[in-house]
């Protein structure tokens, strides 16, 4: 069964319910950011391996299907995933003395919101065109 032939999901009317749901998914958010900022400057032996890109991509992703699994539309559903760049550019802002947990000049940095809203944005793309479905404008091409 591919991705054009699955039936749509369907979106529920919000209750009151959906809000505490949605900030659990807000919590979630926000470990897995400071999760990921936590563990960006490890290293694997003396080399520095940022795992927590691969966490990040493969959370964010989790947390978006999960919420489009309970019903939510794309709007409600992003909610984790913008907690989760929030907690990420504030890391990148300087604290009390100019420390800051992820300094500007490391790379990692970058690579760890690339790295995070690239796969979770291809995501969110295919989920907005199955919303919309196919172009109506290809059936009529096909018909003449």
């Amino acid at each position: 069964m591919s991705w054009q032939t699955q039936k749509p999901r369907p979106v529920y009317e919000p209750h009151v319910i959906d809000n505490y749901v949605t900030g659990v998914l807000a919590v979630n958010g926000l470990l897995l950011g400071v999760l990921c900022v936590l563990l960006l400057p490890s290293y694997w032996g003396e080399v520095p391996f940022p795992y927590s890109v691969l966490f990040a991509a493969i959370g964010n992703i989790v947390l978006l299907e999960l919420a489009l699994r309970i019903g939510y539309s794309l709007k409600r559903a992003v909610v984790p995933v913008a907690v989760w760049t929030g907690v990420v550019l504030l890391a990148f802002l300087g604290g009390p003395g100019g420390s800051t947990l992820i300094p500007t000049q490391d790379p990692r940095g970058l690579f760890l919101l690339i790295g995070g809203l690239v796969p979770v944005g291809f995501w969110m793309f295919r989920e907005a065109m199955q919303q919309v479905g196919p172009d109506p404008s290809a059936a009529r091409k096909s018909a003449r």
